[in-house]
């Protein structure tokens, strides 16, 4: 998550005088990214500070579930021994994911979320604490309102540094318009190519347990999406009331945070429920209902999608004709061939 600096010193520190240079440090880096300054909060500042303490309990950076104004902080994490430097070092740390960051991609890459969190455009307040350990090391927490890092909005919301001949638009070039375009197509993109994954994955387990392939169907794909959108707007898991051919369908679901859903890997979990399924006892199982209705022979369609807020997305694919009935299950479900 974050890296521990080497450098020892002895140096006493004003934690006041540091919390001060964190902000303005990261002030910094925002002016280079043509963003505004953030202001220091004190709310939020002590919601970091009372953080901190509690990392020293723990023994480790763990990401809190802190809020502001019932929504939730950004974050960044730090642990370092250089006293001489607990003002600044975090944020430069922070600001390494800069190297690693696409512009074009319109989302968070594997060691850029910190950084795109210092420089996200539409954050406004911060707050940092600081505390010190039994070894003299630091742990600092900052807090950030509103929280960056959210999907689909990365293109309107990090930006190049000035003059560094990235080829992304300028500023006064990404007007409202294009920037939801950018956002749409992206999104159509990823969600399309979660959909094709996810079928080939379902396909390539079917394949391996003896049954016939499935086929998307555009009916089933709409009532995934309906299905993914209503759980994430209400933020828990929820299986679906709807039918096709006025019977029942199958479901799968997964809850993703902090990065896209892959149609292969949400398979791949579903499927690791065969580890529960004892063959030579046919019926339901408990944690292995994902997998039989994965292999089930009768299910022939299939429909997936997903839906995202702030860092929290739900994937689901639905099946029809449903598998997983009680008595049906030494019919279609077989061990690997």
């Amino acid at each position: 998550m974050c890296l521990l600096a080497i450098v020892i010193s002895s140096e006493t520190v004003d934690l006041e005088t540091a919390k001060k240079e964190l902000v303005d440090r990261h002030n910094y880096y925002r002016d280079q990214h043509r963003v505004s300054k953030l202001r220091k909060n004190d709310g939020i500042e002590e919601i970091a500070q009372q953080f901190s303490k509690k990392l020293i309990e723990k023994g480790q950076l763990v990401r809190s579930a802190n809020k502001y104004k019932g929504e939730p902080l950004g974050e960044n994490l730090y642990y370092g021994l250089n006293s001489g430097y607990v003002g600044t070092e975090p944020v430069d740390v922070w600001y390494k994911g800069e190297e690693k960051f696409d512009y074009k991609a319109n989302k968070m890459t594997e060691g850029t979320g910190h950084f795109t969190q210092l420089v996200w455009k539409n954050t406004k307040e911060i707050g940092c604490g600081i505390s010190q350990d039994a070894e003299g090391g630091y742990y600092v927490v900052c807090n950030y309102y509103p929280a960056g890092n959210y999907f689909g909005e990365y293109i309107k919301n990090v930006f190049p540094k000035k003059d560094s001949g990235n080829v992304a638009e300028e500023d006064e070039e990404k007007d409202e318009e294009k920037v939801k375009e950018k956002v749409v197509e992206d999104t159509k993109k990823e969600l399309e190519q979660f959909k094709k994954d996810a079928l080939d994955r379902h396909n390539y387990y079917r394949t391996k347990h003896g049954v016939g392939k499935l086929e998307r169907d555009s009916k089933l794909e709409k009532i995934a999406m309906d299905s993914a959108k209503k759980m994430v707007k209400n933020g828990e898991f929820k299986q679906t009331d709807e039918k096709m051919n006025d019977e029942p369908i199958g479901q799968n679901l997964l809850k993703i945070i902090g990065a896209v859903p892959d149609g292969a890997e949400s398979t791949n979990q579903w499927y690791s429920g065969v580890k529960n399924y004892d063959f030579e006892n046919p019926g339901y199982q408990n944690e292995a209902g994902g997998f039989t209705q994965i292999v089930w022979k009768n299910t022939k369609k299939i429909g997936c999608g997903y839906a995202c807020e702030g860092s929290s997305c739900f994937a689901t694919c639905v099946y029809y004709p449903a598998g997983n009935y009680e008595t049906l299950f030494e019919e279609n479900v077989f061990p690997e061939k």
